[in-house]
Formats: C-alpha cells, sequence, structure tokens
C-alpha cells in the first residue's frame, strides 16, 4: 500500500513538472508583445522601410467622397419645421418664466406635506 502510494506521488510529480514545461512552452508562443520587439531587434531596417511604405501608401490613398441626395424644396420644409419649433419653444420659455413662482410653491407645499406625513 505505501508503495502504491510513493508511485501516485511520483507520477503526479512527474505530471505536474511535464504540465509546467508545457504551459511555459504556450506562455512562449503567446508572448507577441516579446516576439515583435526581438523581431525589431534583429531587423530594424526592414521595421523602418515598412513603416515608411505604409505611410507613404496610406497618405497618397485618394480621399473618401461622400454622395449626398438633396430633395428639392427640402430646405423650405426644414426651415418652416424649425421656425414652428423655435416658437414652440419661446412659447414654453415664457409660460414657464411666467408660472415659476406657482410651481416652486406648489412643489414646496406638496414636499412639507409629504415629510410631515411620512410615518416614522
Amino acid at each position: 500500500m505505501a508503495d502504491e502510494k510513493n508511485e501516485l506521488t511520483a507520477q503526479l510529480a512527474l505530471a505536474r513538472a511535464r504540465l509546467s514545461d508545457s504551459f511555459g512552452g504556450v506562455r512562449r508562443d503567446v508572448d507577441v508583445p516579446a516576439k515583435l520587439r526581438h523581431s525589431y531587434g534583429n531587423n530594424k531596417l526592414f521595421w523602418i522601410a515598412g513603416a515608411a511604405i505604409a505611410g507613404v501608401v496610406l497618405a497618397k490613398l485618394p480621399a473618401r467622397k461622400k454622395k449626398v441626395f438633396v430633395e428639392k424644396n427640402s430646405g423650405q420644409k426644414i426651415a418652416r419645421e424649425a421656425a414652428g419649433t423655435g416658437i414652440l419653444l419661446l412659447a414654453l420659455k415664457f409660460a414657464f418664466s411666467a408660472f415659476r413662482p406657482a410651481i416652486t410653491s406648489f412643489v414646496a407645499k406638496k414636499t412639507a406635506d409629504w415629510i410631515g406625513n411620512r410615518p416614522r
């Protein structure tokens, strides 16, 4: 029984060592920044030339042209809608300014009533 336990412990230790080694290999394979630093260190001229070529190509690409379709008389319709909205907002602003004292006293009264009637 003691031999079986020692044998299983040895097998477990061996499996852990293999897993640790394989995990280290995976970590090295996935470490992209380290690979890029190593590649840049070994091939600086190629990296700089590639960056310069990519910059020139991107700079020489033609600008994207956006197509805009405008309906006839749509400007007049939008102007009428904007004018109507402006008049409505002006009327609301005037009404709010006129009724502000009444609204303030109403809210204050309701708040005081609510605080006074609250169960403690």
